[in-house]
């Protein structure tokens, strides 16, 4: 039994809010519903759960419709389909919930059945527009259409289009050879070794002209030792005897070579030694030895004589300083100078410290003279004090005096009542004198108070610093020892000019000797070299095999005229170097030229060989190649054979019937073009044809806008039944648009047929409510076993209801009556 649709649950899903079951186990279901109400949404979720996608949004190039099926504003959702009648294909039931990633789950069918619901079973409104284009689009050579699939797959000719396929390449040599790579790399190859082959040929050209040259140029060389028709192998033997005899030429070069540098050291010797001859340099060698033993024998005098007074000096300053006595002879000078600037410097000590005791002792008797006059002064001014303070003893009779000088007011004393001769004013000028006198010796006595204590704090400072200055001189027996000591120093120092003109005689002396033992270094040196130079020429004449030179001959002479033999012998043996370099390096051209020209030649017959062999193989490729586009070109005509009769024969017909009843007074028909030329891909275009069979115009050109969406229909209508039955339902939405009446009624006769008559289960929908009406009316249960679901789907601002009824066959028990 075929697969039939159960139901479908459905929630939060696109435009459908909150969770509903619709019951799809019904021959016919019909859908109705406002635009925007969900019809479109529940046939969606239909196709979403068989297939996993949504094709129309897909196909729209929409990849982010995903996200966006959940209803806006739900947290979840889900669609589930079940099925009853399920296979070993099919499933009983999927369900795939829904999020703000997408749809995930299982569904219903596999690829190749999903595939086949998407294009043979469900028509969306978004597809019946463009149907006719997505069949036959007018751009086939990119991509197969979906008919053409369709073709493919009805008539089983995938073997047949992969075999014309795979022999495209063999429609001319030039295609085979790219798409082999076996092909191109043979011709590659065939290139390169005819490009190499063709290169070697020139090489062995321009080689064998080189060769002949070479060898003319060995044969004038060697003519006196070679016949003119010697063979190469005879020419190469003679060069190297030659070569051989050349080498005893460069051992005695070598020879010269070194002779020469000898000759270049004995000339640099001579420059350098120049003057006398040896004879005469021995007399003056001679006579230098006597003047340096006498200069060593007077300067050791010299020694002896000031030996005695540096010891002495020495000992002295040692014993006086302090100081190093060790002296040598080498560096007396220095020795003594360092004792006696150390002596001065230590005079100049002991003057120091002579002047600052002397120095400490004048500061003492000054301390010591101005004590004694502070002395004094203040003994005076204690006695001054004294005598003032016996007058004033008490400080009351001035209070007393200065109490009764207001209480005077006569010649008579307020104290003892007696009288004063000068009369009252007398008395009180008296008493007012008295009183100043007073206060004048009181200021007196301390003022000298105030100087008696700044006397004695000064007395007491002043000695404290005697004390001092005491304590920090030295003692007389002291004084004494320094100036013995400065007196012997100074002696000492007085010592040392005599011993410093000493000294100057031993310089000068020593310089005379220095002078001679340098000339007399020098002239060994020179007798030495002398005897070198003579020495390297005595050799050099015997290498060169020349006679002994006259005796009256200098060394210079010598050597000019052993240079001149040299560069003589020198001039001839290069000479030969020269010619035998040559022929060095001609023989090595000739030889190598010989063993390229050999190896070439056998190259070349080896490539020729090679050449020859792939031109074998690269004629039998095209020879196979040509067998391989027969082949293409018969398998070609065979699928457009086949093609072509199942078009006129199955789906042009099948359209022509179909169109014919939906539309059935349209004066032109719609087919598929025959496929006339063999080609390598399958072209379908679409064209129309009157009823008389002539040929017309595209369908987009001669039917209107209502017929061509009936043509559309029954396209997808025909394929459907043209296919095998793998999925028999039929889902289609809103497929009556731009309809007319009789259209429409020819429509619900074919609803019928294909439900009733085919085994198909049907779901339509519908959105205008006159039409929902005729349909459910036309389409009511006439038989047993057949049934009807209507659909209705009503959707407010916020919320969704979906009404459902199951109709059945309902015997007319009145028209039953009436039999009876």
């Amino acid at each position: 039994m075929n697969p039939r649709l159960k139901s479908l649950k459905v929630k939060n899903f696109r435009s459908i809010r909150g969770e509903w079951t619709i019951p799809l186990d019904g021959s016919i279901v019909l859908l109705h519903g406002n635009n925007g109400a969900g019809k479109t949404s529940i046939l969606s979720a239909i196709e979403l759960a068989a297939t996993g996608t949504i094709s129309h949004l897909r196909d729209s190039g929409d990849e982010s419709y995903a996200k966006h099926i959940l209803h806006r504003g739900s947290r979840d959702g889900s669609v589930s389909l079940a099925v009853s009648n399920s296979t070993n294909r099919i499933g009983v039931s999927s369900t795939l919930s829904l999020s703000t990633r997408g749809p995930d789950g299982q569904p219903l069918l596999d690829e190749h059945l999903g595939r086949h619901f998407a294009e043979r079973c469900l028509l969306s409104q978004a597809t019946l527009g463009r149907l006719l284009d997505v069949y036959a689009p007018p751009d086939q050579k990119r991509q197969e259409s979906a008919l053409i699939n369709f073709v493919k797959e009805l008539l089983g000719i995938d073997r047949l289009d992969d075999l014309i396929s795979g022999l495209h390449s063999t429609i001319r040599v030039d295609y085979a050879q790219k798409k082999s790579r076996v092909w191109t790399a043979a011709l590659a190859e065939r290139k390169r070794v005819a490009e190499g082959h063709a290169n070697q040929k020139l090489r062995l050209i321009a080689l064998d002209k080189d060769l002949g040259q070479l060898r003319a140029v060995l044969r004038e060389r060697m003519a006196s030792t070679v016949p003119g028709d010697a063979s190469d192998k005879e020419l190469s033997r003679c060069a190297s005897r030659e070569l051989r005899e050349a080498e005893q030429n460069e051992s005695e070069l070598a020879a010269l070579t070194n002779l020469d540098a000898m000759l270049r050291i004995a000339t640099s010797i001579s420059e350098a030694v120049g003057g006398p001859d040896l004879e005469l340099m021995d007399s003056t060698f001679n006579e230098l030895e006597l003047d340096v033993v006498s200069a060593r024998r007077l300067l050791n005098t010299l020694w002896s004589e000031i030996d005695g007074p540096i010891n002495s000096y020495a000992k002295t300053a040692n014993s006086l300083l302090e100081v190093e006595a060790e002296w040598r002879r080498e560096h007396a000078r220095n020795d003594l100078d360092r004792m006696t600037n150390h002596a001065r410097q230590f005079l100049e000590r002991l003057d120091e410290e002579i002047q600052n005791a002397q120095d400490m002792q004048s500061r003492l008797r000054r301390r010591r003279d101005t004590l004694h006059d502070r002395i004094s002064i203040g003994n005076q001014l204690r006695e001054l004090r004294d005598d003032l303070g016996a007058t004033l003893i008490s400080g009351q009779l001035t209070e007393a005096l200065a109490l009764i000088l207001p209480n005077v007011s006569g010649p008579n004393c307020p104290v003892c009542d007696q009288g004063f001769e000068s009369g009252a004013e007398g008395l009180q000028e008296h008493i007012q004198s008295k009183l100043e006198e007073l206060h004048l010796e009181t200021e007196a006595w301390s003022t000298a108070d105030v100087r008696l204590r700044d006397c004695e704090t000064e007395i007491a400072q002043i000695s404290l610093e005697i004390s001092r200055l005491e304590a920090q001189a030295e003692e007389p027996h002291v004084a004494g020892s320094r100036h013995s000591l400065r007196k012997a120093v100074s002696v000492l120092i007085q010592e040392y000019p005599p011993i410093e003109a000493l000294l100057d005689d031993v310089k000068v002396q020593s310089s005379a000797l220095a002078a001679l033992e340098e000339q007399l270094d020098a002239a060994i040196s020179k007798r030495a070299r002398s005897r070198e130079l003579v020495s390297q020429i005595k050799t050099i004449e015997t290498e060169l095999a020349v006679g002994h030179p006259q005796s009256d001959q200098s060394n210079a002479e010598r050597i000019e005229f052993l240079r001149e033999k040299l560069t003589l012998r020198r001039t001839q043996s290069e000479t030969l170097r020269r010619t035998a370099s040559r022929l060095r390096s001609t023989l090595k051209e000739f030889e190598t030229a010989v063993e390229e020209s050999t190896e070439l030649r056998i190259s070349v017959e080896r490539d020729q060989k090679r050449l020859d062999g792939m031109d074998a193989q690269l004629g039998e490729a095209k020879h196979r190649k040509d067998l391989a586009s027969d082949l293409r070109v018969r398998a070609e005509e065979e699928r457009s054979r086949v093609i072509n009769s199942v078009f006129d024969q199955r789906l042009n017909g099948t359209w022509r019937k179909l169109f014919s009843r939906l539309v059935p007074d349209e004066p032109f028909l719609p087919q598929f073009d025959r496929q006339i030329k063999s080609e390598r891909s399958i072209s379908v275009n679409l064209t129309t044809q009157d009823r008389q069979g002539q040929s017309a115009g595209t369908p987009s050109a001669m039917l209107s806008h209502g017929n061509l969406n009936t043509a559309a229909l029954s396209l997808f209508l025909s394929l459907h039944f043209v296919a095998p039955n793998e999925l028999p339902w039929l889902i289609l939405d809103d497929p009556v648009q731009s309809m007319d009446d009789i259209h429409i009624a020819n429509f619900a006769a074919l609803l019928k047929h294909m439900s009733r008559e085919q085994g198909r289960q049907v779901v339509v929908a519908v959105h205008q409510r006159e039409l929902f009406d005729y349909l459910a009316l036309e389409l009511t249960p006439a038989a047993p076993g057949q049934d009807l679901i209507t659909v209705e789907i009503d959707r407010s601002s916020s919320d969704t209801t979906i009404t459902t009824r199951k109709r059945e066959f309902q015997p007319d028990s009145a028209l039953d009556r009436h039999a009876a």
